[in-house]
């Protein structure tokens, strides 16, 4: 399973209401994530953050999911000049 796949961004209102309201109330519950209803994300996002490094969960996951996407195009790009390459050798 990809990691992009495991984080959670379909949350109802009663999960986040149960998460803390800040980064300290979350550290203090010993939380790995808080959710703050007012303040949106740096990109507008309203999702739950990780206490740790503030990012929020939406943001992680789109980040992660370009990532991806970039990699597998890198690797498209190195087969086919492989390929080229070997058949090159051949000629």
């Amino acid at each position: 399973m990809k990691k992009y796949n495991t984080i959670k961004t379909d949350w109802t209102l009663d999960e986040l209401a149960d998460l803390p309201d800040s980064k300290e109330d979350a550290i203090e519950a010993d939380s790995r994530l808080y959710y703050d209803p007012i303040t949106p994300c740096k990109r507008g996002h309203m999702a739950p953050r990780y206490a740790s490094s503030q990012q929020c969960l939406t943001c992680v996951k789109e980040r992660l999911i370009a990532q991806s996407d970039h990699i597998k195009e890198v690797q498209k790009k190195d087969r086919k000049s492989t390929r080229l390459n070997s058949s090159h050798r051949c000629i």
